[in-house]
């Protein structure tokens, strides 16, 4: 046989046994770069508003600070800076530490940035070690209703059962803080146009009750209940109706309020006394649905 047959086959035994590396291996010759390609991760920031119902309602004249922290993600409790800012100065300030000035009414978007600290990139390049970190840069955002209605808070107390309800952001703290358990937002009220509800306390129960008819009201006073300083409000237009109902076992937490027409008529089931309706909430229709921030059409301008 002549060399240059010896060479051609020499050849084709050499490219047979590539082929069969790659084959055995399972790795097409022609994707294995893209097969080499770092793993992605998303390790995008998302964090967990603290107490969001503090800010469902502000007020035109309100101040207060939103708190957030990262939320947990691949096992990691994130560090770093979260930066705020208000989609329309005009109506609600804010710094880039989240402390807020309520200005105008209005729906008003909250924007706000988050960046991770060194340490924290550091620990999710050692739980994924070569991956492609992937994380989206384009800021996220609330809406914020600044508006002459507020909400009612309602608390709980487990140790006496009684149930409170304030209007008051700061007592609402100081409560939870003392150990009462802050529930959901109980209704809406507003001073405009509207009927006062007094809240009263009893010094010998630490029992507190609302009323919104004023002889009620002298009747508890004059047998030892005062009157507080917090005053909720009552709609004349009938927007929300808020039930009463008594327990007559109890000695604190006698009265319960609730808009919720179920859970009153559980409480009836299980032995309290239906009293119906005490006054009115204020309905959420009546928030201003108006976002600044929004450019305005030409049929408004």
């Amino acid at each position: 046989m002549t060399l240059k047959y010896y060479i051609l086959k020499s050849f084709m035994v050499v490219s047979l046994l590539i082929t069969g590396m790659f084959v055995a291996g399972n790795v097409d010759p022609l994707h294995a770069a893209e097969a080499t390609a770092p793993e992605a991760v998303d390790i995008t920031p998302a964090i967990e508003w603290i107490d969001s119902d503090d800010f469902a309602l502000c007020q035109p004249g309100e101040s207060g600070r939103f708190e957030v922290k990262f939320m947990e993600m691949y096992g990691i409790q994130p560090e770093g800076t979260i930066e705020f800012f208000s989609g329309a100065p005009d109506y609600l300030v804010v710094t880039p530490d989240g402390k807020w000035t309520a200005k105008k009414e209005g729906q008003i978007p909250v924007g706000y940035t988050c960046t991770y600290s060194k340490e924290t990139l550091e620990a999710f390049r050692k739980i994924f070690p070569g991956a492609d970190l992937q994380s989206r840069e384009e800021p996220s955002s609330i809406l914020v209703s600044v508006s002459p209605i507020c909400s009612v808070f309602r608390l709980y107390n487990p140790n006496s059962g009684e149930h409170v309800f304030t209007t008051d952001r700061n007592e609402r703290k100081v409560l939870a803080a003392l150990g009462w358990k802050a529930e959901q937002i109980a209704w809406n009220t507003r001073a405009e146009n509207s009927t006062p509800v007094r809240r009263l306390y009893n010094p010998n129960t630490g029992d507190h009750h609302y009323a919104m008819d004023e002889r009620e009201v002298q009747y508890l006073i004059s047998v030892g209940w005062s009157l507080d300083q917090t005053v909720l409000f009552s709609e004349g237009e009938k927007d929300v109706p808020v039930y009463r109902c008594y327990n007559p076992n109890a000695t604190t937490g006698t009265h319960h309020f609730t808009t919720n027409e179920t859970e009153y008529n559980h409480l009836v089931e299980a032995g309290w006394k239906a009293e119906g309706i005490a006054f009115y909430g204020t309905s959420s229709d009546r928030v201003s649905t108006l976002n600044p921030a929004e450019p305005k059409s030409a049929d408004h301008e």
